[in-house]
């Protein structure tokens, strides 16, 4: 077994010990994961020959910055619906301690 490896071939119980990225035969070996496409060997499509129009200024800004537009207009309005549900509560719980004052 040891003369196969020196002389430049490996066997089949060597493969079966080499991890993947080492140099094998002049090759990297790699693994192939479920989530790889497989090679083609043919080029990509070209894209497509419809004329597409300009972007705007306003365009771009949303494109870029929408997200972040939505995330605090969501996170105000949130806090907005807290602070008016807790103001709601606490002058609701001054209400009735009005009227149990009034009746005692």
């Amino acid at each position: 077994m040891n003369s196969a490896i020196r002389a430049g071939r490996t066997t089949t119980l060597a493969r079966a010990w080499m991890l993947p990225g080492r140099v094998a035969e002049g090759r990297i070996a790699r693994r192939l994961y479920a989530t790889e496409p497989p090679p083609t060997s043919q080029p990509p499509p070209p894209p497509p020959t419809g004329e597409r129009q300009p972007q705007t200024r306003a365009g771009t800004f949303y494109k870029s910055f929408g997200s972040p537009i939505l995330k605090c207009f969501l996170g105000a309005l949130f806090t907005y619906q807290v602070t008016y549900w807790t103001w709601m509560k606490l002058e609701s719980v001054e209400v009735q301690k009005d009227y149990q004052g009034r009746s005692d």
